[in-house]
């Protein structure tokens, strides 16, 4: 597992927030819905700020519910006249074929729908089964895949349902249109300052249940996964290791017949080395790639030369070469705001889920909270 080599100023990606009005219920929604929405020049203007402190090549886009802005069509054409890969994401309610169309058209690369356990929604009963939820995943993404756009899928992980996400990414990586996945831990933010201004003493609710420590063990217990690479916070407790704000998983698949073989990816320096020279080559590091071609097979040969694993990453590449199709799988977990021992509160320490606010890019999961004790690198 290699430590992605960004600084604040390299980090690729960042995120605007365009409204703040929504169509359903979240119980992990951390945003204050009044209704709003921000014009088109406010959105260009904070683009402005985000590329003035950052070389980003990807932006998301973000709301509330992004479908309700009403001119969210200029707001991604605008965002990928500037050579930007565009993202977005939404719930999916009002994504019908009219609507992937006209994101197409404008520009629109990949469409992350959110649809978990966590949601009260109309297409989905009170207490969905990963049955239920993978159907109208499967759905959704179909219809985003039919109209040539990128899919994937932005969810909360719930304590309570912690023990799906093996489920959730072997489903991913047997999905014929399904390639990314965005996945956050739900915890409470009223409890998240609590905990930071105990400072660690004891009888605070925790404000959360679950950790990317624990999706990593999962995934390696059940898939036999190990992480592509991470992303240390910004404070590292003391006698320990900073804990892995981000975890990234690179799953290439080669599907043919039917039938389909997948690469347990282990990075070493060959993949840093690769992350690097493609900043040298574009003037900055890459975010959002296309799943599928020639990014993946460079991934893939890089990986064998630096893990000495020629013979499993050439059989993937041999069957490819017979007509098959390889395409990859990117999974991203985000571990979220943590309470330190010191009083504050810490996040990955280059933020690639930050936005801009008040002239400065910020943590979005954090944003609507006033007076938060940032730690400091």
């Amino acid at each position: 597992m290699i430590a992605l080599p960004w600084t604040n100023e390299s980090a690729p990606a960042a995120v605007l927030e365009i409204n703040r009005q929504c169509n359903i219920a979240c119980r992990g929604c951390y945003r204050k819905l009044d209704g709003s929405f921000e014009p088109l020049e406010r959105v260009l203007a904070e683009l402005r700020d985000i590329r003035r402190v950052r070389k980003v090549q990807t932006i998301s886009i973000a709301g509330g519910e992004t479908s309700l802005h009403p001119q969210l069509e200029d707001i991604v054409a605008a965002v990928h006249r500037q050579r930007l890969r565009v993202v977005l994401f939404t719930n999916g309610l009002l994504a019908d074929d009219a609507f992937l169309r006209r994101m197409k058209a404008a520009g629109l690369d990949v469409v992350l729908f959110h649809v978990d356990e966590g949601q009260s929604r109309p297409d989905l009963p009170a207490r969905p089964s990963l049955e239920q939820l993978n159907a109208l995943r499967a759905d959704l993404a179909a219809r985003a895949a039919a109209h040539g756009l990128d899919a994937g899928l932005s969810v909360t992980i719930y304590p309570e349902h912690a023990d799906r996400v093996p489920a959730l990414v072997e489903f991913i990586i047997r999905s014929p249109h399904i390639d990314f996945l965005f996945a956050t831990h739900f915890y409470e933010p009223r409890l998240l300052l609590a905990e930071a201004r105990a400072g660690g003493r004891p009888g605070c609710p925790p404000a959360r249940a679950t950790s990317n420590a624990g999706v990593r063990a999962d995934l390696a217990r059940v898939l036999g996964l190990e992480p592509f690479a991470y992303q240390p916070t910004s404070w590292r407790p003391a006698g320990g290791e900073p804990a892995m704000s981000w975890l990234t998983y690179l799953v290439p698949v080669v599907r043919a017949n039917g039938s389909q073989r997948w690469l347990r990816l282990r990075s070493g320096w060959a993949d840093t080395a690769l992350l690097r020279l493609s900043r040298l080559l574009a003037g900055r590091y890459l975010f959002y790639c296309p799943p599928r071609g020639g990014a993946v097979l460079a991934q893939a040969l890089a990986n064998a030369v630096g893990r000495g694993a020629a013979r499993e990453v050439l059989g993937l590449l041999a069957a490819w070469r017979r007509g098959a199709r390889l395409v990859s799988k990117r999974l991203l977990f985000d571990n979220g705001p943590v309470a330190t021992d010191q009083g504050t509160i810490a996040c990955g320490r280059y933020c690639p889920v930050a936005s801009p606010r008040d002239g400065k890019v910020c943590r979005v999961c954090m944003g609507d909270m006033e007076d938060v004790p940032w730690h400091r690198a």
